[in-house]
């Protein structure tokens, strides 16, 4: 066989076998402003600029970063940068610097929390294990970091992490092991209050009826289980987490 065929046949199957779904264009938001590079989408309040915190998010494999603007832009809403980051090939472990090259840039904050989807969460727990002085905390939707890239002993930094009940396309298994390369887990429910800093701890979160693919708004990927709740409430319920955890840490 043909060797670029065979190429072209593997990146295909690559291609439908991961997040591939794009989202069109997206519309202007209210109160929001976005300011886009080739390197990433910056999120900021029009009115709420006064934040220390900027909240750095990788996407998932092959998914256009523009997909986490609607689950991201309440987080912007209560006064939080948010900067997307785009990754070469929309495949964010070609990127794992990129984070600290960001933060190298953005100078004008005192706090950088970094987080990401799937592929986008390991890779951003790759890049906080290799500079943890940087960050002071991770948000991890559906993924998990490996031994390689242990976070076990990360007594500075915090984690949060969201477990979607119905997600069908994360491991379980690997799921199950990595947990050994977590800081010490606390489960928590969504309906409660976190009431002092986590530093030195994984906050573990799951979301009753959330999926894999309504972490982003890409449309339903194959292999996924059906979610029980919409895309909106999911994304909200993310949403008032996040900020009830950026808050406690002092953020």
């Amino acid at each position: 066989m043909n060797k670029n065929l065979i190429i072209g046949t593997i990146s295909l199957l690559l291609f439908v076998s991961a997040c591939s779904y794009l989202p069109d264009p997206h519309e202007p938001i209210p109160d929001v402003m976005i300011t886009e590079t080739a390197d990433y989408i910056f999120l900021k309040s029009a009115e709420n600029t006064s934040s220390e915190t900027l909240f750095l998010y990788y996407p998932g494999g092959l998914v256009d970063p523009h997909a986490y603007i609607s689950m991201l832009n309440g987080v912007v809403k209560s006064g939080y940068p948010v900067l997307i980051i785009k990754v070469t090939g929309n495949l964010a472990i070609a990127n794992v610097g990129k984070a600290r090259k960001i933060v190298e840039e953005f100078t004008e904050f005192n706090h950088y929390v970094l987080g990401g989807h799937s592929l986008g969460a390991a890779v951003s727990c790759i890049a906080a294990a290799r500079d943890k002085q940087i960050f002071d905390g991770l948000v991890i939707m559906a993924g998990y970091p490996t031994e390689n890239a242990s976070l076990a002993d990360w007594d500075q930094g915090t984690l949060l992490v969201f477990d979607a009940s119905h997600d069908e396309i994360i491991n379980r298994l690997k799921l199950e092991e990595a947990k050994a390369f977590f800081p010490q887990i606390e489960r928590v429910d969504l309906t409660e209050d976190l009431e002092e800093p986590t530093a030195g701890k994984t906050i573990w979160v799951e979301i009753s009826g959330g999926n894999h693919s309504q972490y982003g708004d890409y449309g339903f990927q194959h292999g996924d289980g059906e979610a029980t709740i919409s895309m909106e409430m999911q994304h909200e319920l993310l949403r008032d987490f996040m900020l009830e955890f950026f808050k406690v840490n002092g953020w």
